[in-house]
């Protein structure tokens, strides 16, 4: 299981399983690609729906660094992490506006350096991990297959847009 304190030093990857992660099953994009993978809601298509990490831990760059099931390797910075947060507050579900989360400066960044410093990662269940921020933001549950989909890495960039492309 997860339950690392914030990446101060880099850990050794962690085995989130205590059995081996079932091969990925693959799954057809339903028509138009508007298929949803009931475990992560309407953020992510079915292409990832039973993706499990196999290793998980820090990089000596502090960045969250994921090994798939698929075998692909992400490695998410924490203000990526805190951009994509997947909370009802940050995505403003249930009728509330987005709060309003922007990279800032670096100018920015040193008068507020807080949001995007993960000081707890804790895991929910076997499916998803919870990242405690350092303004005290917890909110957000980052389930596998919504962090997979939200790979920050060239080839997945990529992909999101040539689907994006192909939806519209």
């Amino acid at each position: 299981m997860v339950h690392q304190n914030a990446p101060n030093k880099p850990a050794q990857p962690v085995n989130q399983s205590r059995r081996p992660s079932p091969a990925p099953r693959p799954h057809a994009r339903l028509i138009g690609g508007t298929g949803r993978c009931p475990l992560a809601g309407n953020f992510v298509s079915t292409d990832f729906c039973d993706i499990r990490p196999s290793e998980l831990g820090w990089t000596t760059e502090g960045h969250a660094r994921f090994v798939w099931s698929d075998g692909h390797t992400s490695a998410y910075t924490p203000a990526r992490l805190r951009e994509i947060c997947p909370c009802a507050e940050c995505r403003g579900t249930h009728g509330t506006k987005p709060k309003a989360f922007v990279i800032l400066t670096p100018q920015q960044v040193r008068s507020a350096p807080r949001q995007i410093v993960i000081e707890r990662v804790e895991p929910v269940g076997n499916y998803a991990i919870a990242f405690n921020w350092g303004d005290g933001h917890k909110e957000g549950i980052y389930t596998w297959p919504f962090l997979r989909e939200q790979c920050p890495c060239d080839v997945c960039v990529t992909r999101r847009s040539v689907d994006a492309e192909d939806r519209s």
